[in-house]
């Protein structure tokens, strides 16, 4: 998923959220101004406000960075794998590999393996060639 589509998509919800709740506290704001005597109703809807503005901070400091973490510790890119298969003769292995090794070399996890096995034997189907001369 490309970054930019999981950015508008997660601010898009972080609106429809935060428009929701919004909504909900006027709502029980109204429910509770209606429950209580006209005396109080001021009161009430005080302490609706104060309750509400504690809660806008406390995700500010807390909950926003529990969401949506700051860093790039949890920021996990894919890249496409792919597999090479060569065979070089002994004398050249030490050099393949250090141009393998330099050249995908990128300092992040997932840079791959280099695995070195022996090859017993080689044959080259079309001409029937083997050992050193099939490579």
């Amino acid at each position: 998923v490309p970054t930019d589509t999981v950015f508008i998509l997660n601010s898009l919800l972080f609106l429809i959220g935060g428009f929701l709740v919004f909504w909900m506290a006027a709502g029980f704001s109204m429910l509770e101004a209606g429950l209580v005597r006209s005396k109080n109703v001021t009161m009430q809807l005080t302490k609706n406000m104060g309750l509400f503005g504690f809660a806008c901070l406390a995700y500010y400091f807390v909950g926003y960075n529990l969401m949506y973490p700051l860093g790039t510790e949890y920021a996990v890119t894919f890249v496409p794998k792919i597999r090479l298969d060569i065979v070089v003769s002994d004398d050249e292995a030490d050099g393949v590999i250090s141009t393998i090794e330099n050249t995908a070399k990128t300092g992040k996890i997932g840079d791959g393996k280099i695995f070195v096995l022996d090859v017993d034997q080689a044959v080259r189907v079309r001409t029937g060639e083997t050992g050193d001369d099939a490579v």
